[in-house]
């Protein structure tokens, strides 16, 4: 909870996923979402509220089970649906005291929201304001007309 306004660096998660800040710098505003295989509402949440959401940068970050711990069987699918996401993975073995599905969203390099499977109503309002974020970043400022121009040497 502490993380809002923080740098990615600060928050400690590049010492766990390096690769994370420099595809969130160049991806723009950045959802990140921690997942587990065979956490029902992991998939709910990227078929339902990431689907139709391309314009924003998603990581998917899959965090597997801990060394020794058998996952609980499960008739989901053997991985989330996101064909826009770009994968990591933290590293096997810890058992991650992570829930799941856990919303981070980052813009210019500082966490701007967090919202934990229990908030479904933050993490709606993270992707949203992420979302406008990116839209705000692809939508190019007002050009000049033709006669506001400087003239051409």
């Amino acid at each position: 909870d502490d993380w809002p306004g923080q740098t990615l660096l600060e928050t400690g998660l590049l010492e766990h996923v390096p690769a994370l800040g420099t595809l969130a710098r160049i991806g723009g505003p950045t959802l990140v979402v921690f997942y587990r295989q065979n956490c029902g509402m992991c998939h709910e949440v990227f078929k339902d509220e990431l689907q139709n959401n391309e314009e924003i940068n998603i990581i998917a970050i899959k965090v597997p089970p801990g060394k020794d711990v058998e996952p609980v069987e499960s008739s989901l699918p053997e991985d989330i649906d996101c064909t826009s996401c770009t994968r990591l993975s933290l590293a096997e073995g810890p058992l991650w005291l992570v829930e799941t599905p856990l919303v981070v969203s980052i813009a210019n390099d500082s966490v701007t929201c967090i919202a934990n499977p229990r908030e479904e109503d933050r993490r709606k309002t993270c992707i949203a304001n992420t979302f406008a974020l990116a839209m705000d970043e692809a939508t190019p400022g007002p050009q000049p007309s033709a006669d506001q121009q400087l003239p051409s040497r």
